[in-house]
């Protein structure tokens, strides 16, 4: 009986060698220059992060894509898969009890006519138990937790691209904006200068070339005004899918917000290695 029970206790170690991380002591990693992550490795302060920039409305929109984009959905939907397949895995570990319960009532008549009632009852407690002798159930434990780790990490990933992503297409439209202006300002001098140039040929001073110079460099103004509204209209409608709003009132938020311009203190670089100056 003692061998029988050692032979149990033997069998009880898991299947397989135990997971080991990889150590950083085991990677070469360059001392000569190191740069400090922007968020201290850490994305709990992501948005105090991007307030930096100093534009509220920028901070709106990726709260507003943080909720409603299907990405983050799917990567919040497969945490939640993660951790019930791991509570699903605990659960086997532990013995499971089932609790079943039953009544009956009967009515019978005698002989002398009278009536009788009965009634009975049952309750029935069941327990069992999986004796995990392979470590199978410890090693699906195991995977459970690795897996909802892995899903986490996905879901802060995908959280901190969608952020810059969005805030990439927000600075691009606000530049093209910034660009969309001084585009209408050189149309407008042009278009002066069309005017000036046929009031004085009208006088005489100007040769009708000239005339047809300038109204074709209004022309060109013109053009370059339509065209640069076209980009800025391309750049809404890439952030309409990333935060989730209608377009139109995406328009009237970008329309009431002022661009703000960008903090130089948020890309300074202190110093540069010798090296790759020299390169």
């Amino acid at each position: 009986m003692t061998g029988f029970t050692a032979l149990l206790l033997a069998a009880c170690a898991a299947v397989g060698p135990d997971y080991l991380a990889p150590s950083p002591d085991d990677l070469t990693v360059p001392a000569d220059w190191q740069a400090a992550l922007p968020h201290g490795g850490s994305t709990a302060g992501l948005e105090d992060w991007w307030s930096r920039l100093g534009d509220p409305l920028l901070i709106e929109l990726q709260a507003q894509a943080l909720k409603s984009n299907p990405s983050m959905q799917k990567a919040a939907a497969q945490i939640g898969a993660a951790r019930a397949a791991l509570a699903s895995a605990e659960a086997a570990e532990v013995p499971s009890l089932t609790l079943a319960g039953s009544g009956s009532r009967a009515k019978a008549m005698g002989a002398t006519g009278a009536t009788s009632v009965t009634n009975s009852a049952s309750l029935a407690l069941d327990a069992s138990w999986e004796l995990d002798l392979f470590g199978s159930v410890r090693r699906n434990v195991e995977s459970g937790q690795a897996t909802a780790q892995a899903r986490l990490a996905d879901w802060n990933d995908t959280r901190v691209s969608l952020a810059a992503e969005v805030a990439t297409d927000y600075i691009n439209y606000r530049a093209c904006e910034a660009t969309l202006k001084l585009a209408r300002a050189d149309a407008a001098s042009r278009e002066a200068t069309a005017r000036i140039t046929e009031g004085s040929f009208r006088a005489g001073a100007n040769a009708s070339s000239d005339v047809a110079l300038a109204n074709a460099s209004a022309a060109s103004g013109r053009a370059s005004v339509l065209s640069q509204q076209a980009d800025c209209q391309i750049d809404v409608k890439g952030l309409v899918p990333l935060v989730g709003l209608p377009e139109a009132r995406l328009q009237q938020l970008l329309d009431q917000g002022a661009a703000q311009p960008l903090q130089p203190a948020l890309f300074e670089v202190q110093r540069l290695p010798l090296a790759l100056l020299s390169q």
